[in-house]
C-alpha cells in the first residue's frame, strides 16, 4: 500500500477558508451546497455541483486569474486557475445587493 491512509479520526483540511478581510477562499472542488449554507442563499442547479463548475457555467469558459463575476448576491473572483481548471476562488457578499432583493 502506497500513500496516506485516512480514517474517521483524521482531521479533514477544509476547502473553505474564511479570511481576515471577511471573504472566503474556496477550493473550486467545494460543493455548491457549502456556499448556500454559509451565505444562506439558493443557487439554482444546472449541470454543476462544485464552485468551479458554477463559475464555468456562469462564464462559459475557464476563467483566468482575476476574472470576477457577481451572481445571486455573491461576488466570485478567481485566485488560481490554469488553461483547464479553476483552482481557488475568493467569494464575498455583494455590498450593493440588499437583503430585500
Amino acid at each position: 500500500i502506497v500513500g496516506d491512509i485516512q480514517d474517521e479520526y483524521d482531521l479533514e483540511v477544509s476547502w473553505v477558508q474564511p479570511q481576515d478581510d471577511g471573504t472566503l477562499l474556496v477550493d473550486a472542488r467545494t460543493n455548491v451546497e457549502e456556499l448556500e449554507e454559509y451565505y444562506d442563499v439558493v443557487i439554482p442547479r444546472e449541470k454543476f455541483d462544485t464552485v468551479g463548475g458554477y463559475l464555468f457555467h456562469l462564464m462559459g469558459n475557464v476563467p483566468k486569474v482575476g476574472d470576477k463575476i457577481n451572481d445571486n448576491g455573491l461576488v466570485m473572483m478567481v485566485e488560481e486557475s490554469d488553461e483547464r481548471k479553476i483552482g481557488k476562488v475568493r467569494i464575498w457578499r455583494d455590498s450593493e445587493v440588499t437583503a430585500d432583493e
